[in-house]
This record gives structure tokens, sequence and C-alpha cells, in this order.
């Protein structure tokens, strides 16, 4: 699962019976999730994308995760915080200093 969590855009709000999809208009998202795209097709890889608006903040991320319970959880060193408070097993980090990538570990419980 890759989750693209949007920056804040500039936007006039929404009409009356207005579709309001932010990720249409969040082209820094389209962008990495179509390299992600590319990635995981090549791997052969099993995917599903999920974009959390900015106004949603860290408890989308939290709610994804939970739901989805994977075993590791990569996070760039600009979304460091967003799994502050989840009970995580072993973070490891890869890389120079603030730059670096964390890797959430978990295991839970079988079903």
């Amino acid at each position: 699962v890759f989750v693209y969590r949007g920056q804040p855009a500039a936007r006039a709000p929404g009409r009356m019976f207005e579709v309001v999809d932010p990720y249409l208009e969040d082209r820094s998202a389209q962008a990495a999730l179509a390299r992600a795209d590319a990635l995981a097709r090549r791997l052969q890889l099993p995917r599903r994308y999920v974009y959390i608006p900015s106004d949603v903040g860290h408890q989308g991320t939290r709610e994804v995760w939970l739901a989805v319970q994977p075993e590791e959880t990569l996070l760039g060193p600009d979304s460091a915080d967003a799994l502050t408070g989840i009970p995580v097993d072993y973070i490891r980090r890869e890389g120079p200093g603030a730059a670096a990538v964390r890797h959430y570990l978990k295991r839970w419980p079988a079903a």
C-alpha cells in the first residue's frame, strides 16, 4: 500500500453539489504515486494507493496503518511524526541525520 499525504492547497471553497477531489489538483501526489506504480509494476507486486488530504492530518495516516496492519512501514523525513503514539516494536533509521528514512516494524497478533 502506497500512501501519500497531501499538502495544503490554495483553493476556493467548493460550490453546492460540486465534487471536490484534492488529488486531482495535487500534481506532486500524482507524480509520486505514478513513480510508485511504475516500480511496483516492474517488480510485479500487488499494490494499492491511498491519498490522504491535508485537512485530515496524521489521523488519516494512523487509520490507514491500523486498517492495513503492515509488518513494515517506511516513512520519509517529512512524515516522521505521522505515527507518533502508535505502538511499534522497533524503529530503524536509514540515512544521514534529518534526512533519514524510518522503518517502523510491527508484529501483529495472529487473527
